[in-house]
């Protein structure tokens, strides 16, 4: 009988022992995961707490390329977004992410790359406005095609110059027989509205993900979003988009198009720039305030003045209420088409200036 109970005991005694050592076991195994996630969230702040600097930085580097090496950081997936005028942009599956409502940012939906691209552009209409920020990556491939007289294919091609992952399609053979290899994502470009969406997808594009595969059709001022849909291609715009910009080299409004992921994306980074419009073109009221001043003391019926205020057929007073009226219709309709009007008419009245008179910019 003793035996019997002695044996119950030890039993008992090997089982609470496991049980205990379980449970300590547990606590150990769950304060590893506990630091682990701590340590991974920490490096992920990190990361992207550094990026945004490095972003801030490329994004005064008017005109200047920056190659940046994320080769250890390959594995992980950069997001960008912008909704309602708030850019955000992080590391996909982690908290830490940065909220911009001031700089316009324009990239890929999603980056996984050993090597991100950033350059920024100036935005003016008709004076400078903003540096407009452009992220890719070396694994991004784009295909411009075009003809001779598409001025923004050849001016795109010199502008990125440097970068090798952008190519240029001669003929529409050369669209089919676009291979991705082990690229992370495909944009075409289309400049003439002939290959996208009417030629069908090549063929080593059908194994890619739909939402690695987008194209733009740009023609003049309007641009077309769409996106591989199985074999074909789906329409991303209703209508097309109006790209607000008086046009010429290296025309940041357009390029910015070609970087942006999405027409959302697109279209509220470029709301951003408006609203930097409005400020400064309050900045421009001001300064004219002081050149007509100053000619109202010195000459109040010459030729400046009357360019600057007097004039009933068109001055820079009249010129910059106007844009800026402008302004406030497109902040609060989204339409902003009417800027270009407005923004040509001070490049006359500034020309005008300029040859005998203070400038407006």
């Amino acid at each position: 009988m003793g035996d019997k109970k002695a044996q119950v005991e030890v039993t008992f005694n090997w089982m609470y022992i496991l049980i205990a050592g379980g449970i300590i076991l547990l606590f150990f195994v769950g304060l590893i995961v506990r630091q682990k996630t701590v340590a991974e969230d920490n490096l992920a702040n990190s990361v992207v707490r550094i990026m945004g600097t490095i972003f801030t930085g490329a994004g005064v580097s008017e005109d200047t390329k920056s190659f940046i090496d994320t080769s250890g950081l390959a594995e992980m997936t950069f997001y960008f977004s912008c909704t309602n005028g708030v850019g955000e942009y992080g590391l996909q599956g982690k908290g830490a992410k940065i909220k911009n409502n001031i700089d316009p940012v324009f990239a890929p939906t999603e980056i996984k790359s050993p090597q991100l691209i950033a350059w920024s552009l100036p935005y003016k209409l008709p004076y400078k406005v903003i540096d407009l920020l452009f992220i890719t990556s070396s694994n991004s491939l784009y295909y411009l095609y075009g003809t001779e007289d598409d001025a923004i294919i050849a001016d795109f091609q010199v502008a990125t110059q440097g970068m090798t992952n952008v190519f240029t399609l001669q003929n529409p053979s050369e669209y089919s027989d676009v291979d991705p290899q082990q690229n992370y994502q495909i944009r075409v470009v289309d400049a003439t509205g002939t290959i996208i969406p009417n030629l069908p997808l090549p063929q080593r594009l059908e194994r890619f993900d739909d939402e690695r595969v987008t194209a733009l059709v740009l023609q003049g001022n309007k641009a077309d979003y769409y996106q591989k849909y199985g074999r074909g291609w789906k329409k991303l715009t209703p209508r097309p988009l109006e790209i607000i910009s008086l046009g010429g080299e290296r025309d940041a409004a357009t390029f910015a198009a070609i970087f942006a992921g999405s027409p959302e994306s697109y279209q509220c980074n470029m709301q951003k720039a408006f609203k930097r419009l409005q400020a400064v073109t309050g900045l421009q009221q001001f300064r004219l305030q002081e050149i007509k001043n100053y000619y109202a003391l010195q000459e109040p019926s010459g030729e400046c003045m009357t360019l600057v205020s007097t004039n009933p057929q068109g001055n820079a007073e009249m010129a910059l209420q106007v844009h800026y009226g402008n302004i406030l219709s497109c902040l609060a309709s989204g339409t902003c088409l009417q800027l270009v009007e407005s923004a040509q008419s001070l490049v006359d009245i500034n020309h005008d200036l300029s040859l005998n008179c203070i400038p407006l910019y």
